[in-house]
């Protein structure tokens, strides 16, 4: 809408179509789905966010929030439910399951702490060690890996909060032995942390 200079009378100019929406052909949905069990099954198990930017990066979708949503969160469940995705090859590790560990009987408490007994390698360790990742996608693979070293690891799922980057694990370990903060915490961060 303009204004013309003799008058303040607006004018309003010429109508435009809106571009028309094209649905995706059965033969487009069924490519998508083959080239996210192609992605999955190349490396599983992924996240479904895992899954998008592998797509993204293929050139079979656009980097869009609505593709997200709408495509590739949309499939993929509709892919396991219909069991042409396995359940076991996609995770999320956003979401945590908080469950009481308990025991039928004494006997077996006993036998399993002597399953899981480990001594801590940090005790006796010189210097205090941690792996931070700021992609939440990949704490179980670094999992698998770090806690057979009894390494601790801190996902931050991009910036840190202060809470969680000045948690008495980081003041009490990491800058007693005078480590520096990793280079994805600000250096605001890192001032606080050096205080």
């Amino acid at each position: 809408m303009t204004r013309s200079p003799h008058n303040a009378t607006p004018t309003v100019g010429p109508y435009r179509a809106c571009p028309i929406k094209r649905r995706r052909s059965k033969a487009d949905i069924g490519a998508i789905k083959a080239s996210i069990v192609e992605v999955v099954e190349a490396d599983p198990p992924m996240t479904v966010r895992q899954v998008f930017y592998q797509l993204v990066t293929r050139g079979v979708i656009e980097k869009t929030e609505k593709e997200y949503q709408q495509t590739v969160i949309r499939l993929m469940g509709q892919m396991r439910i219909a069991g042409e995705l396995d359940w076991s090859s996609v995770v999320d590790e956003s979401r945590q399951r908080r469950v009481t560990k308990t025991h039928d009987s004494i006997s077996a408490a006993v036998e399993d702490c002597a399953r899981f007994y480990r001594r801590s390698a940090l005790k006796q360790a010189e210097e205090y060690v941690e792996i931070w990742c700021e992609k939440d996608a990949l704490a179980g693979a670094l999992w698998e890996v770090t806690s057979d070293y009894d390494v601790p690891l801190m996902i931050s799922r991009g910036m840190p909060s202060l809470t969680f980057s000045t948690a008495p694990h980081w003041r009490s370990s990491a800058l007693r032995h005078g480590a520096r903060t990793p280079t994805s915490i600000s250096s605001a961060i890192g001032t606080r942390l050096e205080c």
